[in-house]
């Protein structure tokens, strides 16, 4: 999946709320996914937690990105959707998981929402076709 977003011509990086750097990295690797970052911003570095938006402003200044050519995709409103908005980053996508409720059961109800709401990141490539069929490969490729 993450071959696929590469493929396309998409620029990948990780926002984490994680107390440390090195943490990121081990688990990146573990799951053997590092080497498609081409950035990692973590709080405990910056100095900022989601949703602040420095985070996501120092994410898009180290990526040179952006904002309103940026999608983010996270399982938490309050964490994930809210700062992207503010931000101004064009889309916020939202993936189900079991922390979507757990950790938003204090947002309020007039908060940002996200532009999708997904299951999978299989959801996120199909997703993104459909709106940037520039981006995706021809039928029968």
């Amino acid at each position: 999946m993450l071959q696929a977003l590469k493929s396309r011509g998409y620029h990948l990086g990780v926002i984490s709320n994680n107390a440390s750097l090195y943490n990121v990295f081990r688990v990146l690797e573990d799951y053997g996914i590092r080497g498609f970052m081409e950035d990692v911003t973590v709080s405990s570095v910056t100095g900022y937690r989601k949703p602040h938006p420095e985070i996501f402003r120092i994410a898009l200044r180290q990526m040179q990105a952006k904002p309103e050519m940026c999608v983010y995709v996270g399982d938490t409103v309050s964490r994930d959707i809210i700062g992207p908005k503010q931000v101004g980053f064009a889309k916020a996508v939202q993936i189900r998981s079991f922390l979507s409720e757990q950790k938003d059961v204090h947002v309020a109800a007039d908060a940002a929402q996200p532009d999708k709401v997904i299951g999978t990141l299989m959801d996120l490539v199909t997703w993104l076709d459909q709106i940037n069929p520039e981006l995706a490969p021809a039928p029968g490729a």
